[in-house]
C-alpha cells in the first residue's frame, strides 16, 4: 500500500518534471523562431535603407552629370554666339 503510494508520487514528480522540460524546450524553440523572424525584418529594413541611400546617391550623380552637360553645352553656345557677332 505505502509502496504504490510512493510510486504514484514518484510517477507524477516525474511526469511534472518532464512537462516543464517540454516546456522550456518549447519556450527556447519559440524563443529561435522570434529571434529568425526579427532577425529576418531587420535584414529587410537595412536592405531598404541601403536601397534608399544608392538611390540618392545615384540620382545626386546623375543631376552632377547633367549640370555639367549642360554647362558645356552652354559655353558653346556662347561661345558661338561671341564668334558669331565678332565675324
Amino acid at each position: 500500500m505505502l509502496l504504490r503510494l510512493l510510486l504514484r508520487l514518484l510517477l507524477r514528480l516525474l511526469l511534472l518534471l518532464l512537462l516543464r522540460l517540454l516546456l522550456r524546450l518549447l519556450l527556447l524553440l519559440l524563443l529561435r523562431l522570434l529571434l529568425r523572424l526579427l532577425l529576418r525584418l531587420l535584414l529587410r529594413l537595412l536592405l531598404r535603407l541601403l536601397l534608399r541611400l544608392l538611390l540618392r546617391l545615384l540620382l545626386r550623380l546623375l543631376l552632377r552629370l547633367l549640370l555639367r552637360l549642360l554647362l558645356r553645352l552652354l559655353l558653346r553656345l556662347l561661345l558661338l554666339l561671341l564668334l558669331s557677332l565678332l565675324l
